[in-house]
């Protein structure tokens, strides 16, 4: 067999091998991602500006067993919702990998439960760490994680998707990844866990306020469903607005800098803002989601660029 047939059966099966992944990426969805990255880089800085040093092998424990999380709830999201109905060709948002039949419910639902046991094992030094009260809040999150969407009571069904987000990306995320570094949690770390939080509901409630016509079919109680589009408007209006006045708050702590930085995600969010306001119902919603996506790490950067500058005084 010739070099060049070789080649070719190489690259022939690397194509076939980046196929059989693609579904795979695609039900984990990438783009939300960064909605758990910015809460531990948030906890982890702010941590940083006090005693001075990151213990980085701690921050990419979090960060990585909050990802599988994270995809782990996204694949049971993607297998429970297309039997209970919620995931149909009309939906107007990204492919459904299980809805398309790209994979099937069990490779998707095992898929999850996979990333979910990752996630504890990846997280076991932080358990070691930080005792038992890190193993409850590691048990409890991949309990959410399922229960979100699974479960007799999903919470995404009965309209709390925002407040797990609000509870895990910012009451929970932020002082842990704060603890993991600094052994203590001071009330001042709040803030930004106030902070974080809103801005983590932002895309929740974006994806509520597109799929609020199919959910209703399915009896999915979002707040979206149970108050209509202008509330649904106005509450993105709410979880956009609301960090930088909460942020007032680093300035009478003597943290100037960590009240004037996030100011230069603002931008994002009129441009979120106006943007909601103007899309007709009906479509995608595909800018306004990207939007969310960009205020919550560009906010969540530009907190941690405050606390390194904080340093430098």
């Amino acid at each position: 067999m010739s070099s060049v047939t070789l080649k070719k059966i190489k690259v022939f099966l690397m194509i076939d091998q980046l196929t059989r992944l693609k579904p795979w990426m695609l039900a984990s969805r990438p783009r939300t991602l960064p909605i758990c990255l910015a809460p531990i880089m948030v906890g982890t800085f702010l941590a940083f500006a006090i005693v001075q040093r990151i213990d980085w092998f701690l921050a990419t424990s979090s960060f990585l067993s909050v990802l599988f999380l994270q995809i782990g709830t996204n694949l049971v999201n993607d297998a429970l919702d297309f039997p209970k109905g919620a995931d149909t060709k009309e939906r107007l948002g990204p492919k459904r990998m299980t809805q398309a039949g790209l994979l099937s419910f069990k490779q998707t639902f095992r898929g999850g439960l996979i990333c979910f046991g990752v996630a504890i094992l990846i997280g076991t030094p932080l358990m070691i760490t930080g005792g038992w009260p890190f193993a409850a809040i590691l048990f409890f999150s991949t309990l959410c994680g399922y229960l979100y969407t699974g479960g007799p009571v999903p919470l995404a069904y009965y309209g709390l998707g925002e407040l797990f987000i609000f509870i895990f990306y910012g009451l929970v995320a932020i002082p842990s990844a704060f603890y993991l570094q600094t052994k203590f949690v001071n009330q001042t770390i709040f803030i930004g866990a106030i902070q974080m939080g809103f801005l983590a509901m932002i895309p929740n409630a974006v994806n509520n306020l597109r799929d609020r016509q199919s959910d209703a079919k399915v009896d999915k109680k979002t707040l979206a469903v149970r108050f209509g589009t202008t509330f649904a408007c106005w509450e993105i209006t709410f979880f956009a607005i609301i960090p930088f006045i909460v942020g007032i708050a680093w300035w009478f702590v003597n943290q100037p800098y960590l009240t004037l930085f996030p100011l230069g995600s603002s931008p994002f969010a009129f441009r979120l803002i106006k943007t909601i306001w103007e899309t007709k119902q009906g479509t995608s919603y595909q800018a306004s989601f990207a939007q969310s996506i960009l205020l919550i790490f560009s906010f969540g950067l530009l907190l941690a660029v405050a606390c390194l500058m904080r340093i430098a005084e």
